[in-house]
């Protein structure tokens, strides 16, 4: 009998190009597709799934098509609206998918600000912002579908790399959720605040090193889960009880 399929998943940020011999094969990767593009091109795509906080990928085999990695777009639906995620620019547009919208034939479109701490730290890096920014889907307390944002801030003023020594060791983890008002309005909910010290005195095993790509878990609001380099042998599942 088949594996029964997790609830939800956490998506490689990639595309993967194989060749055929690389191509993975129907146990690896069970879920397949074949097509052909607009330039009349085939194509076979697969996707192999892990339970989070493993890391499922999708794997693309286009023998006309680009070679290497292939950059996705953080698109997110979220409620009623289709959100585009700009970590370069630090902000997100909302689309509205309502029918009632649709039908009007200007569905509403408006953009909201990300609570990003230091801007001037994210304006320095644009590609390499989204390693210490995440937003998420998940549960919220209601039962209702939350928006949240997790801002990783380093001391040292770097997105990637080891830490700094000294003073300059360290990093601070902020998370926010998306409110709607009664009129309408979104509005950014600071829900916590850590440094990594909290995490390091809370967790004495846990390595001085920093943490990157948060997702919060789309079944619990509580957890956010982190990537670690990889030369570090384990993945960062933090559990942050929220009021």
């Amino acid at each position: 009998m088949a594996a029964a399929l997790p609830d939800w998943m956490i998506l490689e940020r990639f595309v993967f190009y194989r060749d055929i011999a690389a191509f993975p094969d129907n146990d690896a990767a069970p879920f397949r597709a074949d097509g052909t593009s607009s330039h009349d091109g085939s194509f076979s795509v697969a996707l192999r799934i892990r339970d989070p906080p493993g890391i499922s990928r999708l794997y693309l085999q286009w023998p006309s098509g680009p070679k290497g990695a292939l950059r996705a777009f953080s698109i997110i639906a979220f409620n009623k609206y289709l959100c585009w995620v700009n970590y370069g620019g630090g902000g997100i547009l909302f689309l509205s998918t309502s029918l009632l919208c649709f039908a009007k034939k200007k569905p509403p479109i408006f953009y909201l600000q990300l609570p990003i701490l230091d801007r001037c730290l994210h304006y320095r890096s644009p590609a390499l912002n989204e390693t210490n920014h995440g937003v998420s889907v998940t549960r919220g307390s209601m039962g209702y579908e939350e928006l949240r944002f997790i801002d990783i801030v380093r001391k040292d003023g770097n997105l990637i790399g080891p830490l700094g020594s000294g003073d300059m060791e360290g990093f601070t983890i902020t998370c926010h959720a998306l409110r709607i008002t009664k009129s309408g309005a979104m509005e950014w909910d600071m829900l916590f605040f850590i440094t990594c010290y909290e995490l390091w005195t809370a967790n004495p095993s846990l390595p001085h090193a920093p943490l990157k790509h948060p997702v919060v878990s789309m079944s619990d609001p509580n957890v956010v889960h982190f990537l670690m380099s990889e030369h570090l042998p384990q993945i960062i599942d933090k559990n942050f009880q929220s009021s």
